[in-house]
């Protein structure tokens, strides 16, 4: 646990549970700024959408969308590792958003993280009820990313050198 999770986490124990409900107001303007959020995100202003998504999130901590998105906005500003773990922590809140497990699978399969695309496409799979084809594009995607890791000859000349030892 690094110092961006260990003071939050320290700082949660020292207060109340009824002290960490947020208020429905709160959640309603959280709700409003991730919109236009969206909004933006559409329009390619993804530094205005991580501005709001910032103030979405300090509104209510817990809400699920505003991480998701957050971490989509991380990855079109260039920090895709961000943007997955902030994709992660909307699914910690709720783990059957779909959007969340497309992008998740989707970051993951780019970063070569094949156990996590692979855990995420597994639970989309089980929560796809109807027009699965997504799926079926998403387990593409993780199978691209497992043959272009299998073909990686760094890897393979960094675990040639472990045989080798």
């Amino acid at each position: 646990m690094d110092s961006r999770t260990l003071i939050p986490f320290l700082f949660m124990l020292c207060i109340p549970a009824s002290a960490l409900a947020v208020s429905d107001a709160y959640q309603s303007l959280s709700m409003d700024l991730v919109v236009k959020a969206e909004d933006d995100i559409s329009a390619e202003r993804n530094a205005e959408a991580n501005a709001r998504l910032d103030l979405a999130l300090v509104a209510d901590p817990s809400n699920a969308r505003a991480f998701v998105l957050k971490g989509q906005v991380q990855h079109l500003l260039g920090d895709t590792d961000e943007g997955l773990r902030l994709v992660s922590i909307g699914l910690q809140i709720d783990p059957v958003m779909r959007e969340g497990l497309v992008l998740q699978t989707q970051l993951a399969s780019e970063l070569g993280n094949l156990g996590v695309a692979e855990a995420a496409l597994e639970r989309f799979r089980r929560i796809c009820k109807t027009n699965c084809a997504e799926a079926d594009t998403l387990g593409a995607l993780v199978e691209k990313a497992r043959n272009v890791d299998d073909a990686d000859p760094a890897t393979d000349s960094a675990s040639a050198k472990i045989d080798g030892e």
